[in-house]
């Protein structure tokens, strides 16, 4: 006899369980509860854990129409990073692309290229871009821009 297998899909994720018969499966299914309230709970942990947001205030500005302005000196970071720095203020909201390349003129750094730094960014799973063409970092640029301020803030206070 084949295996039987159920997939679900819960908060971006697929679950599938696989089970030799029907009364395996059922006793399997009893449990799809308490294994999302288990993921759930790990989502949440690693969330708040995520979330703890760093003082970027030495190296970010944001200018009187809300947008960020970066105060780290031309050449300390590259165009990559520069782009996470301008992304990270702008939470869920972004930033479209040429207001990334506006803010990166605005604050002196010559990045011709950012256009194919955004492709890569996504290609590479930094950045996504929201249906409305924003682009916003996903959770692991997120964890790079935290770090990279970290570092900055570090190199600055040697």
């Amino acid at each position: 006899m084949g295996r039987l297998k159920v997939s679900f899909r819960h908060r971006g994720s697929v679950i599938s369980i696989l089970a030799k018969d029907p009364e395996e499966m059922a006793r399997l299914l009893e449990s799809v509860p308490e294994i999302f309230r288990k993921i759930d709970d790990a989502l949440e942990r690693a969330k708040t854990r995520e979330e703890e947001e760093v003082d970027y205030s030495s190296l970010i500005r944001i200018d009187e129409n809300g947008g960020p302005i970066l105060r780290v000196m031309e050449g300390s970071t590259t165009d990559k990073e520069a782009i996470m720095l301008l992304l990270y203020p702008a939470g869920d909201e972004g930033l479209r692309s040429g207001d990334i390349n506006m803010r990166l003129g605005l604050s002196g750094v010559v990045a011709a290229g950012y256009a194919s730094r955004l492709t890569e960014m996504r290609r590479e799973g930094i950045i996504t871009r929201k249906p409305t063409g924003e682009h916003v970092l996903t959770e692991k640029g997120k964890m790079m821009a935290r770090e990279l301020v970290k570092r900055l803030k570090e190199a600055v206070q040697e």
